[in-house]
Formats: C-alpha cells, structure tokens, sequence
C-alpha cells in the first residue's frame, strides 16, 4: 500500500493542491504509455516518491531563501536588463518612435530576437533553427541532468534508465506546456489547442 506524503505539511491547501498538479502531470506524461505496458502501480509509485522528494528538496531549499534580498538584488536587475535589452531591440527594428504601423508578425518577432543584446540569446532560444522545440528540450535534458543530483535522493539517480526517463518527461513536459500557452484558446475562438 503506497501513501503520499505532503509536499508541504504546514498546509494541507498547499498539500492539496500540489497533490492535484502531480497528479495531473502523472496521468498525462507518465500513465498515459505506461499504462500500455503494465496495470501495475509500483512504477507510477515511484515517480510519484520521486517527485514529491525532488519538491521537498526545492521546497527546503526555497525556504532557506531570503526572499526580499534575492528579488531586489538579484530579481529585479535581471528584469531590468531584459526590458531595456527588448526595448533597445525593438528600437532598432522598429525605428526609434516604436512605429506600431508595422504588422506584428513572427517574422518581426525573429526580426527583434535578432537584435535582442546584439544577437546573444539564451541557448534555447537559438534563431538558427525554424522550430525551436528541439533545441529547448535538448537544453532542458542538459539542465534536468545537472540538477538531479542535487534534488533527487541518491538511490534514486544510481540508475542511468531513471535518469534518462526522468529527464524525458521533464523536457517533453515542459516545452508541451510552452508551446500550450501562446497558443491556447481564447474564449471567442472555439477549436484546437
């Protein structure tokens, strides 16, 4: 017999609704294939252990934090750049009133990117290629695989196959809900995603 245990047992709200999300993410990108392999729990047990130990960790770590330091002198800086790098990029693509007579599109959005901090974005976001999901998942593999250890418990990271599957779901995962949120539907517009 398998209990959860709570992420965060000062609240059972905060429990509860984390114990919602996991769920969730376990029907989608875990029981959704391995239900076809197996009616057994054990697996979806231990993603669910593992998951809730990686929270735990996180969450531990994240309290550790002095919150108002972190986001005055580290937080906001960051903000701050990129705004006025966007701005910049905008200015020179644009032209420096901002013309809005130019209509949005992705080609001027590849337009501004390219002008984004001189040309020197983030790894994931690499104009070089025309669909970028590849590339964000590539780098989300490579960022999963540099955090495990330090999140996970270490019985849990000795195995290689654990550690691939691992890192699958999360790339796989997060770059499906990126991808979602830009193009999700509005309430006038009925159809797909």
């Amino acid at each position: 017999m398998y209990m959860m245990e709570p992420v965060y047992p000062a609240s059972f709200v905060v429990s509860d609704s984390i114990d919602v999300l996991i769920g969730l993410v376990l029907r989608d990108f875990v029981k959704s294939w391995y239900g076809n392999i197996s009616k057994s729990p054990t697996f979806v047990n231990e993603v669910d252990r593992a998951v809730r130990a990686a929270l735990g960790d996180i969450s531990d770590r994240l309290l550790a934090v002095d919150v108002v330091e972190t986001t005055v002198w580290r937080i906001i800086p960051l903000l701050t750049d990129h705004l006025k790098s966007t701005y910049e990029a905008e200015r020179v693509v644009r032209g420096h009133k901002l013309s809005r007579n130019v209509t949005r599109s992705e080609e001027l959005d590849l337009a501004i990117a390219a002008k984004y901090n001189d040309g020197h974005l983030h790894p994931a976001a690499s104009l070089a290629y025309s669909n970028t999901r590849t590339i964000q998942q590539q780098h989300l593999r490579s960022t999963v695989g540099r955090l495990l250890p330090l999140i996970m418990p270490r019985n849990m990271t000795t195995s290689s196959a654990v550690n691939v599957l691992i890192k699958e779901i999360v790339a796989c995962a997060v770059t499906v809900f990126a991808w979602a949120i830009p193009h999700r539907v509005s309430p006038s517009r009925k159809g797909t995603i």
